[in-house]
């Protein structure tokens, strides 16, 4: 049933197929960014690319990974 062999998996995946990045905002500013992506019907993480990848495009710059 799943268990730590399963996590190990999924954390090895993550690591392998993903970087992260830890967004450090104002106090009180995270429940505001929680409820905007909410609004957006999207996720915080999802919220947080949107925008990244917009300021990009407004700045011709590609964030396509290659």
């Amino acid at each position: 049933m799943g268990g730590k062999t399963s996590t190990a998996s999924k954390n090895k995946y993550n690591a392998k197929a993903y970087d992260r990045l830890n967004v450090v905002v104002k106090k009180g500013m995270k429940p505001l960014i929680k409820e905007l992506a909410e609004n957006m019907d999207m996720s915080t993480n999802a919220l947080i690319i949107y925008a990244l990848e917009k300021v990009a495009q407004e700045n011709n710059f590609d964030l396509t990974v290659k």
